[in-house]
């Protein structure tokens, strides 16, 4: 039978290296997001299958998930992503997947296997590609079939951030999503984000050393520095708030006013809403 009160609900499970976390949407009603659990992660978890699925296991205990549809988000510390160029006259997906496998060795010293691969082909521009480790991405299917929640998606934050957030974009501007202590700066040529970024980041770093950090990416990519940069998550204020010459800055998420901030994991799970 069809469980009425259940629809306009969606899961978001949200994973980091050191927690998990687990949320629930309501397109209709108040609060619109509802953290539901969380739970810590030994060091290590995250690469051996027994230890997440356990996690796993006991974050969804006492939840009752059947039949709703579940979203995930990754920090990107868990997965790699690169920009790849495609060969001159490629004209079949395998030539593709043959230059994102010479790509992936070229910049992390190893093999696709063992890995999951997802990427935005294109025969005849740069485009993204995303790697999971093919043991953390079958941990996740495990805790879906088991408590039987439907996985709808799996994406790493700064994806998850872009597709939220892109409709918003001016066409000149560079995206930068900021998690922790990494910038990730995404550049995007006709609304498709085609080259990542990444940056370490102080709390102190000033918008002079974000300006120079984004001259010197536009000198890598041979194209034009951008006078915008959107930004989403934990920006310094100081970028937001400050005036360069050749930089602006400009937030596209806002706080949660009044509400409890939420932890590394759960800002995961929220920043899949709406994605």
């Amino acid at each position: 039978m069809l469980n009425l009160a259940r629809l306009g609900h969606c899961l978001h499970l949200g994973l980091a290296r050191d927690g998990l976390s687990l949320a629930r949407t309501h397109r209709w009603g108040d609060p619109a997001f509802t953290l539901l659990a969380e739970q810590a992660l030994a060091p290590g978890a995250c690469e051996d299958a027994g230890a997440l699925d356990a996690a796993l296991a006991q974050l969804c205990a006492g939840h009752d998930l059947r039949g709703q549809r579940l979203r995930v988000v990754l920090a990107d510390e868990l997965v790699r992503l690169w920009s790849v160029t495609p060969p001159q006259g490629a004209a079949r997906l395998a030539d593709l997947e043959a230059a994102c496998a010479l790509r992936f060795q070229g910049l992390y010293g190893d093999s696709l296997a063992g890995w999951e691969l997802a990427a935005d082909w294109q025969a005849d521009a740069p485009f993204l590609a995303c790697a999971l480790r093919a043991s953390l991405g079958d941990s996740l299917a495990r805790a879906a079939r088991d408590s039987g929640a439907l996985l709808t998606q799996v994406q790493p934050q700064l994806l998850a951030a872009w597709n939220r957030w892109c409709g918003k974009l001016d066409a000149a501007a560079w995206f930068a999503l900021v998690q922790g202590d990494r910038l990730s700066l995404g550049i995007s040529r006709a609304r498709r984000l085609h080259a990542v970024r990444v940056l370490r980041v102080t709390p102190e770093a000033s918008l002079d050393w974000l300006a120079q950090q984004v001259a010197r990416e536009a000198l890598r990519l041979e194209c034009a520095a951008p006078e915008l940069l959107q930004v989403c998550g934990a920006a310094p204020a100081q970028w937001v708030d400050g005036s360069h010459a050749t930089l602006r800055v400009q937030r596209l998420d806002h706080a949660r006013r009044g509400l409890p901030p939420l932890s590394a994991a759960a800002q995961l799970s929220y920043s899949g809403v709406g994605a």
